[in-house]
């Protein structure tokens, strides 16, 4: 019997029918996505944020720390494997995905309850191909809400179906084909805990850069490596 069909209800007035309709899912069946290396600091924090998920996939660079017990714990899926590029990193972990739709963030990035419950009520039925978000800078327990590092939009919310990262080794990308809506409210990025380790990160992005840089071949007159401008 089709859940159009017409039948008859036992109880019910005598020839009435009850019209049967397939119960819709009111919200978007989305798998969050993270790639970790260390993140014992923050990581329960974020998975907090995202146990709403309908599933959660961790794609770990063989952490030396409690990273992978902590998601565990929370019930992620985990995966091992040699990190050789964010962009690649990120491109497997949503190919473990079971859903089309996803929800990729840094272990350091961490969305708001109002961004969680805006999110919620996006119909599955949605035209759109991705969802971008503002993002807000938190350094030592405060966040800016202005400057260059806060405010900006950030695709995070996609259809892997039309869309996904690049494959850059750092300062990687999502593009999707199809419309983008911006929502409203932010998600938190908990970039550094401390000086050493903002100077740490950006030694090691610049690094990343600079070999990228090396690989194109860019110079400069003196020989020196030209470094890409992000």
């Amino acid at each position: 019997m089709s859940y159009a069909q017409l039948s008859p209800v036992a109880g019910t007035i005598p020839g009435a029918v009850v019209q049967f309709k397939p119960v819709l899912p009111t919200e978007l069946k989305i798998s969050a996505v993270i790639i970790t290396y260390n993140e014992e600091k923050i990581i329960r924090k974020t998975l907090q944020k995202l146990s709403w998920c309908d599933e959660i996939v961790i794609v770990d660079s063989y952490s030396t720390d409690n990273t992978v017990a902590i998601c565990q714990e929370f019930g992620c899926d985990v995966y091992s494997r040699t990190f050789d590029g964010y962009g690649s990193q990120k491109q497997y972990a949503i190919a473990r995905a079971t859903n089309d739709w996803v929800l990729c963030v840094d272990a350091d990035e961490i969305p708001t309850d109002e961004l969680v419950l805006e999110i919620r009520s996006i119909s599955p039925d949605t035209a759109y191909a991705g969802f971008s978000f503002p993002m807000n800078l938190v350094f030592l327990d405060r966040e800016f809400k202005h400057g260059k590092e806060s405010g900006r939009h950030f695709l995070r919310l996609f259809n892997r179906q039309k869309g996904g990262v690049t494959n850059e080794q750092v300062h990687e990308s999502f593009r999707v084909e199809g419309p983008v809506k911006k929502l409203e409210h932010t998600i938190l990025h908990y970039s550094y805990t401390s000086i050493h380790q903002c100077i740490e990160k950006l030694n090691r992005y610049s690094t990343l850069s600079a070999g990228i840089s090396y690989g194109k071949g860019k110079k400069i007159g003196n020989g020196c490596l030209v470094r890409p401008a992000f």
